[in-house]
């Protein structure tokens, strides 16, 4: 065991390994962002929505033409820039005590509305670069092109 000598000033020492712990805590900038999102210019009723950078996964539900990012559970999403997609929303399982299975709830959504080109990382055109503080990203999706 090796034994430290700290002396008469043990708040220096206590400082300094202070300094060496929190020096590293700056983190990274982060940022909300929310909007909107439609189809032809309909509102998207029920959806998913991905933002994806080379660092960064970050997810959110499209509920009533709406939405709001989040990453690792907070509402702030590292700030950068972002190839966004856009998906059907997935059927919902339930367990149904009268049948005693668990069962599929349909959301209503016909996925078939959503285009296909903004559901593949490599043929969506939707781009976003987040800042700091709030962002607002309004998504306006078109089945033609």
């Amino acid at each position: 065991m090796i034994a430290l000598k700290i002396g008469r000033k043990p708040h220096i020492w206590v400082a300094c390994v202070l300094l060496v712990f929190v020096s590293g805590c700056g983190g990274v900038p982060t940022g909300s962002v929310s909007g909107s999102a439609s189809i032809d210019g309909a509102p998207v009723p029920a959806g998913r929505i991905v933002f994806t950078s080379s660092e960064n996964t970050c997810s959110g539900t499209i509920a009533d033409g709406e939405y709001n990012l989040a990453h690792n559970g907070s509402p702030n999403i590292p700030v950068g820039e972002y190839i966004v997609t856009v998906f059907p929303p997935r059927n919902e399982e339930k367990f149904n005590p009268d049948t005693n299975k668990i069962e599929f709830v349909d959301l209503g959504v016909d996925p078939k509305i959503f285009p296909k080109k903004y559901q593949v990382k490599s043929t969506s055109d939707l781009k976003f670069t987040s800042k700091a503080g709030e962002n607002r990203f309004d998504i306006e999706l078109s089945n033609e092109g």
